[in-house]
């Protein structure tokens, strides 16, 4: 595996299982890479033994870069982050301040992390490391100690532009706009318009060479979104809508907007709005499973890995008694 392994970001996970089927191993990127869930889940399904030697994972601790991934958080600076995570391992108390994205993480109890209100109170609090989670910009030269600042992606740029803009036109008015207005680029989900500027090259290549992907809403859907801005002639008269950049941040987000339109050279428009925030939990699956004849070798693979996957497990206490060694390779929530 020596060619694949070049950052701890990129690096495939990779469980290594003995001869004999003991031990499940998780040797490579447990954490981006999956190897200790992917170990947990082999060895639920072939009777053998976990091997996780994470730290943070054996403290019962919370893995800051397995909970960016499982939340789509992005990492805008992952310098701090040993430093960081070593403060969480040895015990010392780090601070957290968040203001975008969903928070039902923190009702866990992680016992050393604390939570402030304002980045000056997380500033000021001593704590042996930070972390922000945030779609604002920070001065990170002013905090004392080590900082990891998360960007979860909670920002849609509305963009309305004449035909034949270039993307580089494109790119400097959004840097610009987020600049200005102390956003993120890594916060931004996407970008949102009307379905006519689908071959636009120019928005096209800007959205290709960032990453991110583009939401089109027809004419008639954006005509019906409330903006706040004055009505544009041009725009009714060329996409049958009243407003393109607000409208479409705004339906595209489902939230408010930030920023108000703002026009660059009279052929870009643009404008920000927040994602409005999901409530978490949702529908979930029920599973009624069958254990077999008696004991856990003669369960199915399909019961074990059922079992395996489930947040919760119900049942008389001996049944639960006789899986319990696939209960030990749960893998556990973020």
């Amino acid at each position: 595996v020596a060619p694949l392994v070049s950052h701890k970001h990129r690096d495939p996970g990779v469980v290594v299982l003995d001869d004999a089927g003991k031990f499940a191993v998780s040797l490579l990127s447990g954490h981006i890479g999956g190897a200790n869930d992917l170990a947990r889940r082999v060895a639920g399904l072939t009777g053998a033994e976990p091997v996780i030697t994470t730290a943070s994972d054996n403290l019962g601790l919370p893995s800051l870069d397995l909970l960016a991934k499982k939340s789509g958080w992005r990492v805008e600076d992952d310098g701090g982050l040993t430093h960081v995570s070593a403060a969480l391992v040895n015990g010392e108390p780090v601070g957290v301040y968040q203001d975008a994205g969903e928070t039902a993480w923190q009702d866990r109890g992680f016992p050393t992390l604390r939570f402030f209100s304002s980045p000056e109170e997380l500033r000021r609090s001593g704590c042996g490391g930070g972390v922000i989670i945030s779609d604002r910009a920070f001065d990170v030269s002013s905090f004392p100690m080590p900082l990891v600042i998360f960007r979860p992606p909670t920002l849609v740029v509305g963009i309305g532009c004449n035909r034949g803009v270039k993307s580089n036109e494109i790119e400097k008015a959004v840097d610009l706009l987020l600049a200005r207005h102390g956003l993120a680029w890594l916060s931004v989900r996407n970008l949102a318009t009307v379905d006519l500027k689908k071959d636009e090259p120019g928005l096209n290549d800007f959205a290709f060479a960032r990453g991110i992907p583009v939401e089109y809403f027809s004419g008639q859907s954006l005509s019906r979104v409330n903006f706040p801005s004055s009505p544009s002639a041009a725009a009714l008269e060329h996409v049958a809508t009243p407003s393109v950049c607000e409208a479409a941040a705004l339906l595209s987000s489902g939230g408010s907007l930030v920023v108000p339109k703002t026009r660059f050279n009279r052929s870009i428009t643009l404008a920000v709005a927040r994602v409005c925030r999901v409530p978490p939990g949702g529908r979930g699956k029920l599973y009624l499973v069958g254990i077999g004849p008696g004991s856990a070798a003669q369960m199915t693979l399909r019961a074990r890995e059922v079992i395996a996957g489930s947040d919760a497990v119900v049942g008389y206490d001996t049944y639960i008694a006789q899986i319990g060694t696939c209960l030990l390779y749960t893998s556990p929530s973020p």
